[in-house]
């Protein structure tokens, strides 16, 4: 059975019946973790920017994510996503900002550095 990082990279198909995310809604700073799945960032009750932070790349590997703002706010409460345990976003050491409501990023860890698909 082809794994999802093999699947989204080649092409391959994946044998599963029915895909299960862990659906997280947030409305504070959060600490993200290879469990996660689909995040969920209520803006409109956020009163100010959030910040996600994401994992060590290492014990991250074949992990995705969903980012959503839900609350359609992310223009004035920005939804950061730290890369502070290491690796890089898209190739750059800078934290990734997700500033567009209603805005929604996919995010693939391969084991050194996250890549926005």
């Amino acid at each position: 059975m082809a794994t999802l990082l093999h699947a989204l990279l080649t092409g391959a198909e994946l044998h599963q019946s029915k895909l299960s995310f862990e659906v997280n809604t947030l409305i504070d700073d959060y600490i993200v973790t290879e469990a996660d799945n689909v995040l969920l960032v209520d803006t409109a009750t956020i009163a100010s920017a959030s910040a996600l932070t994401l994992p060590d790349p290492a014990n991250a590997v074949e992990s995705v994510w969903l980012i959503k703002d839900v609350g359609g706010q992310a223009a004035s409460h920005p939804i950061t996503l730290d890369r502070s345990a290491g690796g890089s976003i898209e190739g750059s050491a800078s934290n990734y900002v997700i500033s567009t409501n209603y805005a929604s990023i996919w995010l693939l860890c391969d084991g050194t550095d996250f890549w926005i698909m």
